[in-house]
């Protein structure tokens, strides 16, 4: 070849490294460890439980003392099983949200708001029950399973995705719960 200057390159690869190339696609979700999930198995089951002693404690010896005594408050005191229960979830909510948000819970005000109001559509199921302790049992079980839900769900990375999915969620949860 006459005429041109042409020049090799050669490029030096030796110190490069291969282990830092990322091969792998993004995860959408955060990675929520067996230790955060026992955790909210045991918010959840221990909250359960909890809601529903606040209840009873509440309607016994707050409601009935102060509203079932005069015709003036009966309208109150017809709806005391309710009012109770409602006090109840408040309460032993914010607890749920501190010890979530100590834990350092991804999202834990998100997902703990959306465990208890989710859990208040429960109302009339856990109202009919005969016995003393299923009750207990029944709103401990499902509130552990609204936490580990929400949690899953929680724990997507796209904020606006998985508010969406949790709002969908416990409007879909209250409608299966009208009917």
């Amino acid at each position: 070849m006459s005429g041109g200057n042409v020049t090799e390159t050669t490029e030096d690869w030796s110190d490069f490294d291969f282990s830092s190339v990322k091969l792998e696609k993004e995860r959408v979700v955060t990675i929520t460890t067996r230790k955060e999930i026992i955790q909210t198995i045991i918010i959840g089951l221990v909250g359960g439980a909890l809601v529903w002693m606040f209840k009873l404690v509440f309607e016994n010896w707050v409601m009935r003392p102060l509203f079932c005594r005069t015709p003036d408050t009966a309208a109150i005191c017809a709806n005391n099983h309710l009012s109770s229960f409602i006090i109840a979830i408040v309460i032993v909510g914010a607890i749920s949200t501190a010890i979530a948000i100590a834990m350092r819970t991804y999202r834990a005000l998100v997902i703990s708001l959306a465990t208890f109001v989710s859990f208040g559509a429960l109302w009339g199921i856990l109202n009919a029950q005969t016995t003393v302790w299923t009750p207990f049992i029944i709103s401990a079980i499902f509130l552990a399973l609204l936490y580990l839900f929400f949690t899953s769900l929680g724990s997507i990375k796209k904020t606006s995705t998985a508010i969406i999915l949790i709002l969908l969620s416990m409007v879909l949860f209250w409608v299966i719960n009208i009917f």
